[in-house]
């Protein structure tokens, strides 16, 4: 009699050669304990299977009786081993990002002792030679789905684990003077520098400087961190300031955007556009997982951290997940909502009112998703 090697969930076999016709086989383990219904001989190879939830993981030890129906039972001389693999899983972020252009590192765990990883790209074709816990991507442009297992060196295999890389955008900051106030119109996250240190607590679009210096901004949005060209500024002694060499002016807003970048927010009104490299629309990064029919728009935008309205449009009747995550990953709001629902345009409340700065809006379709980067500005 035979054993093997066994992933869960089974079922794991053992092999009889020679068994006799009329004669009952059935399974054992070293106590005496039953592991299997009874089998009967066919005069030739049988197998044994044995029951769901008897085995326990690594080896296990076992034996054979037989036995005419209705007459006394032997146990058959030797022993089968069966080395069962419990269920592999493996473990990996989900979502992760980079600025565009650049290398991300992808990481998955869950291997078992002695184990390894299998890698696979986006249309499911294995990664020669890529078997560590870490697959690195380069040059990341778009929007890319990779895959990943845990494996043991008997064959065993976790199912696959997505992985979702997205490549975000930041243009790089400039500065403008308007009377005693520096500005900036990228957006993000920001940090004021004064001589090439930080300025405490200067983390807003504009800065009064009230000495004189060399300034800079250093902007982010996650996965992205540019720092804009240095500005001097000479205080005076009535407290007005004058610019100096650095990047103040007017701009220009993009190729495409709907109005000046110059004429933008932070000065003494609105101006008249976004500017930008797209259609004026101040979202940037992946907008709508490269799937045309699954279109998730937010709006208004900026938008407030206490009500967010969201329209979904979708050749699906699943029901979808919104979920909000900010830029560090951090999950603020989780609610599944019926599509038609979404169809028609609906809001979404967090629990408690978001902070300013950079969110993700995700929607998640049966196999399809869809992700928006948004501004909060209260």
């Amino acid at each position: 009699m035979t054993g093997g090697d066994v992933c869960a969930p089974g079922p794991g076999l053992i092999t009889l050669s020679g068994s006799q016709p009329g004669v009952l086989y059935q399974a054992i383990d070293q106590t005496g304990k039953l592991l299997s219904d009874m089998y009967p001989g066919t005069g030739q190879t049988i197998e044994i299977e044995i029951l769901a939830g008897q085995l326990v993981s690594g080896e296990n030890k076992i034996r054979v009786t037989a036995g005419f129906a209705g007459c006394d039972r032997q146990t058959l001389a030797g022993e089968a081993i069966v080395n069962y693999v419990t269920e592999l899983t493996v473990t990996t972020a989900g979502d992760v990002s980079v600025c565009e252009g650049g290398d991300v590192t992808l990481e998955a765990s869950g291997a078992p002792e002695g184990g390894f990883y299998k890698w696979f790209d986006g249309n499911g074709t294995l990664i020669a030679g890529a078997t560590s816990a870490s697959l690195t991507v380069s040059d990341v442009a778009t929007e890319s789905v990779y895959y990943v297992t845990s494996a043991h060196p008997n064959g065993c295999e976790s199912d696959r684990a997505e992985i979702h890389v997205y490549a975000d955008t930041l243009d790089t900051p400039l500065i403008r003077m308007d009377k005693d106030t520096l500005y900036t119109d990228a957006v993000g996250y920001y940090q004021w520098k004064k001589d090439g240190s930080e300025i405490p607590g200067a983390t807003l679009p504009y800065y009064a400087p009230a000495e004189s210096g060399t300034y800079s901004v250093v902007a982010s949005n996650g996965a992205c961190i540019k720092e804009s060209t240095s500005f001097a500024f000479t205080a005076d002694s009535d407290g007005d300031g004058d610019g100096g060499n650095g990047d103040g002016g007017d701009g220009d807003g993009g190729d495409g955007g709907d109005g000046d970048g110059g004429d933008g927010d932070g000065g003494d009104g609105d101006g008249d556009g976004d500017g930008g490299d797209g259609d004026g629309d101040p979202v940037t990064g992946i907008d709508n997982g490269n799937n045309s029919e699954f279109v998730l728009n937010i709006y208004p935008m900026p938008t407030t951290g206490s009500r967010i309205s969201v329209l979904l449009r979708s050749p699906k009747t699943d029901p979808v997940m919104i979920e909000v995550i900010d830029a560090l990953g951090r999950l603020h709001f989780k609610k599944m909502f019926d599509a038609q629902t979404l169809m028609q345009g609906t809001d979404i409340v967090p629990a408690s009112s978001l902070y300013n700065g950079i969110y993700f809006i995700r929607a998640t379709q049966a196999d399809i998703r869809a992700r928006k980067k948004i501004i909060v500005n209260n």
